[in-house]
């Protein structure tokens, strides 16, 4: 059965005139939060500001361009349709390339208990280390004295890690020793030597990749 289009225009954001087609199916209608934060308000909701473009692909077979931008506040994707912006649906089978990042629904682990959000996996495998960024609002804050400023609200962006086993719930980690090698209690002295040998001290991706990349190889 034929999937209904959604005809996206693109007049301002690229040279000349682009049509582009995503199913309607697979668009939300209206963002959410749109309006939810003070006006005076340092900083952006988003990664880059500008819509462009990327490459939504569903169920890892049909793939469409449009134009693009992550809300890493709202934890959305935006998509430019004429004058209105939608989302794309946050499904565990659709994924957005937009440059170098890949995103995807993942579901993980809160203080609030198992929600469902975008992160940028990092490697293929058993064991998949999960980037997570999150622009927090920090509240404004009014001058304390004659002499002091009114500080505004701020948009800050965070960065956190998760580790997915076998594509079960991701699990928050702290990029060092103790609390990566925590997470693989199942191979525990294997990884120990191969950390000691290489010695990697687990606080940057590449080395906790490459110790995921000798993990699932065993």
């Amino acid at each position: 059965m034929a999937v209904p289009a959604l005809m996206i225009s693109y007049n301002s954001i690229a040279q000349g005139s682009q049509n582009l087609q995503l199913p309607a199916v697979y668009v939300q209608n209206t963002v959410t939060g749109s309006n939810s934060t003070p006006s005076n308000v340092i900083g952006s909701p988003y990664l880059n500001e500008e819509f462009v473009i990327g490459t939504v692909t569903i169920k890892d077979a049909e793939s469409y361009q449009t134009y693009l931008r992550y809300n890493a506040f709202n934890d959305e994707l935006e998509m430019r349709n004429g004058n209105t912006t939608n989302a794309v649906m946050k499904r565990d089978y659709i994924t957005v390339r937009l440059g170098r990042d890949i995103f995807s629904i993942h579901a993980y682990a809160s203080p609030n208990g198992e929600k469902n959000g975008y992160f940028n996996a990092l490697n293929e495998g058993n064991a998949v280390l999960l980037r997570k960024r999150e622009m927090n609002l920090r509240e404004g804050q009014a001058a304390t004295s004659s002499y002091s400023k009114d500080k505004p609200p701020r948009f800050e962006l965070v960065e956190s890690y998760y580790i997915s086993m076998n594509k079960e719930t991701a699990q928050p980690v702290k990029l060092n020793k103790k609390v990566v090698l925590g997470a693989f209690s199942d191979k525990s002295s294997e990884l120990t030597s191969f950390v000691k040998k290489n010695k990697l001290k687990l606080k940057s991706e590449a080395e906790v990749l490459k110790l995921l990349g000798y993990y699932n190889g065993l």
